[in-house]
Parts: structure tokens; C-alpha cells; sequence
């Protein structure tokens, strides 16, 4: 019963999800996510009780989206952006004839400008720049600390 209804309201679900992470790849993640915490006991017996299960699903759809939404915001905040970086090396004590991105260039190694640029730039999760990079996500977001921290390190002894 439970398959049947994952798959008649699978692409609903998603759709719902959509309009709170506002990206197609994370909307499917977040259902995922949704299915597979339903599968808890506590859960799937809620789940089978509700008279309104569609409902009780986007619930469930709704929070996971918000608390994905939450996370990747939380972990985009580990990151300099380049915005933030721009201004801090604008200081009057540091050359503003300076490119900020010619200045990280600098200090990363190609592999950690490439990690950064995919995070920060074009707004990826860590576990799709860890699958394309061939490692865990969890080595993908220890290596991003890293630069996030050598980027402070660096900016820190300019001052």
C-alpha cells in the first residue's frame, strides 16, 4: 500500500517540495528524505492513522524542505563568499588596485578554488561536488572548512 501511494503521489510530492527549495535536484532529495523518515515506526503508524494522508505527507514534505532550507543556508555560511571577501580586502591598508579574486587565486591551490567555486559560487550541496569530486560528503565539507579558515587566516594577518 505504502509503494503504491509513493508512487501516485511521488511527482506531487516534489512539485510541493519545489516551492519551498526552489531547486528541482534538492526538492527530489527532500521527498527522499520524507519517504525514508516516514518509514520510521513512530511515523509510518501516524502515517497509516491520518485519514488525510496526502496531507499528513506534505506535512511531512513541508518540514523536511524547511529544515533542508535551513541547512544549506547554515552551511553556504561556512564560506566566504566572494562578496565578503571583496569587502574585507578593501580596507584602506590594502591595496585597492587588487583583484580579491585574483588574491584568492593566490593562496588556494586549483583544487580548492574549484571546491570553493562550486559551493559558494554556483550554490551546489557538498554531497553532489563530493560525488563528482570522487570523496565522501563529509571529507567534501571538511575540506571546505579548511579554506573557509585559511581565507580567514590569511585575512586576518593583512589587518
Amino acid at each position: 500500500m505504502f509503494e503504491q501511494f509513493y508512487r501516485e503521489n511521488l511527482h506531487t510530492l516534489i512539485v510541493h517540495a519545489y516551492c519551498f527549495t526552489a531547486d528541482w535536484q534538492q526538492a527530489k532529495d527532500v521527498v527522499q528524505d520524507a519517504f525514508a523518515k516516514t518509514m520510521e515506526p513512530k511515523k509510518t503508524k501516524e502515517f497509516f492513522a491520518s485519514k488525510n494522508q496526502i496531507g499528513w505527507m506534505k506535512n511531512m514534505v513541508k518540514n523536511t524542505a524547511r529544515n533542508a532550507v535551513r541547512s544549506r543556508n547554515r552551511q553556504l555560511k561556512w564560506l566566504i563568499s566572494y562578496e565578503e571577501y571583496a569587502s574585507l580586502s578593501t580596507t584602506d591598508d590594502y591595496s585597492s588596485d587588487h583583484d580579491p579574486m585574483e588574491r584568492c587565486k593566490s593562496l588556494l591551490t586549483e583544487d580548492e578554488l574549484y571546491l570553493l567555486k562550486c559551493l559558494a559560487l554556483d550554490k551546489r550541496s557538498y554531497i553532489d561536488v563530493a560525488d563528482e569530486l570522487g570523496i565522501s560528503m563529509w571529507a567534501c565539507y571538511k575540506r571546505a572548512k579548511k579554506i573557509k579558515d585559511k581565507l580567514r587566516k590569511e585575512l586576518e594577518d593583512e589587518k
